[in-house]
């Protein structure tokens, strides 16, 4: 929420915005998404669907997608075989699903809990990706 608010600055007066703490939480947060979707993007070479070694992705703060949940730390992002996503693309979504504050996916996509696999209903393999913690652990 922003309020505007007037000030007297020398003998002047200036009009500003006051932003509240959840306004500048939800930047940050926002920003902070940007970043990550920006290095991952930086660091993907294109690769075909499912190519072993995409790059890791961190995720910065403890999130949830639908009902999966996932920890701050790094995560192996991999396209199904045949999925015909790339290693960029997959971090791309993931990025945008992240950076969505009520932690709902977008139509049509839908995700398994129990296995962080990421997949539109209409066609489960041709569009899917997984997400796997970095070190073994598990989403929640």
């Amino acid at each position: 929420m922003r309020m505007h608010a007037t000030k007297q600055i020398g003998g002047r007066r200036e009009r500003g915005v006051l932003r509240t703490r959840a306004s500048k939480d939800a930047d940050m947060r926002c920003v902070a998404c940007l970043l990550i979707g920006l290095f991952a993007a930086a660091f993907a070479l294109p690769q075909s669907a499912g190519a072993a070694g995409c790059p890791n992705f961190h995720v910065l703060h403890d999130d949830r997608i639908g009902p999966a949940v996932f920890p701050a730390g790094s995560y192996a992002v991999e396209p199904a075989a045949g999925s015909g996503l790339t290693c960029a693309d997959a971090s791309r979504l993931f990025t945008r699903f992240l950076e969505d504050w009520d932690g709902v996916l977008p139509r049509p996509w839908r995700v398994r809990a129990q296995t962080a696999t990421f997949f539109k209903p209409a066609n489960p393999t041709r569009s899917a990706f997984r997400v796997e913690p970095v070190g073994g652990a598990s989403p929640r």
